[in-house]
């Protein structure tokens, strides 16, 4: 699970910037469980240049530009059609919580949060939308970055519901990712076994709900299988065909893990 965040117009006025282990571990929690949603009319050249002024200022280290800089060209990065206001500018923070379609944490520094915090109607997070706005020197107390790191981590209990499983672990990172790699060493061991009962897929399923959002993916699944051309690869190499046809936005890799057969 991903969460989508925002950095306020406001963001590097931060004090707290000046801390170079502040800003990489920001960005680690970023690079592993985040997605940067910019307003339409940020970009990152702006910010980048906001943090020029304060090394041309001696407010921050100059190595803190490169770790920003390099965050900006791997991490995760999607430019919505809406636009936005600095977040202290509201008057009402229903106006705020109205934003929880483009994002769920909205990061500020500290002042503009503290002008947030004695809004009308201000709650800290949404019970109903998990909305939530905090400053910088904080973001390790976000309730949505903290659901992140655990739920990339809690496995999947076997009688959970799928559509919540999805929505919980799955449903941003599809949204936001192109390539991905299932390695699970009973797939294709399960596969079968689906197959000979008629059963629907656990793939077929997965497939199902990354048809939702109308994208090309590059998909690779890596599993125990069989020899080269044995009676155990022939109903996965059968799928792989089928799945093509079925998804044509989908580029399926289905490979054999320590051995030499892949389709």
């Amino acid at each position: 699970m991903l969460t989508e965040f925002s950095l306020d117009n406001t963001f590097f006025e931060s004090e707290h910037l000046d801390s170079k282990s502040n800003n990489r571990s920001f960005i680690e929690k970023w690079k592993e469980y985040g997605v940067l949603i910019l307003t339409d009319g940020q970009s990152e050249e702006d910010f980048l240049e906001k943090l020029k002024e304060k090394i041309k200022n001696k407010k921050i280290p100059a190595n803190v530009y490169q770790d920003w800089q390099s965050a900006f060209l791997e991490n995760k990065i999607f430019l919505s059609s809406k636009r936005w206001a600095s977040f202290c500018e509201y008057s009402d923070y229903t106006e705020i919580l109205s934003l929880n379609d483009q994002f769920k944490t909205g990061i500020t520094e500290e002042t503009s949060f503290g002008l947030v915090e004695i809004l009308p109607n201000y709650i800290a997070c949404c019970p109903k939308t998990n909305f939530e706005i905090i400053e910088f020197d904080d973001y390790s107390s976000s309730k949505n970055i903290q659901k992140s790191y655990c739920e990339a981590r809690v496995d999947i209990l076997r009688d959970s519901e799928i559509d919540e499983v999805w929505d919980k672990k799955f449903h941003t990172l599809a949204k936001y990712s192109k390539n991905i790699v299932i390695i699970d060493r009973y797939f294709f061991e399960n596969l079968r076994e689906d197959i000979g009962v008629k059963r629907k897929t656990s793939i077929e399923s997965f497939l199902d709900f990354l048809m939702k959002y109308s994208k090309k993916y590059n998909f690779t699944i890596i599993s125990i299988g069989g020899k080269n051309q044995s009676d155990e690869q022939f109903p996965v190499a059968l799928l792989h065909k089928d799945l093509k046809c079925k998804a044509p936005l989908i580029e399926p890799n289905l490979r054999r893990n320590l051995g030499k057969w892949a389709t």
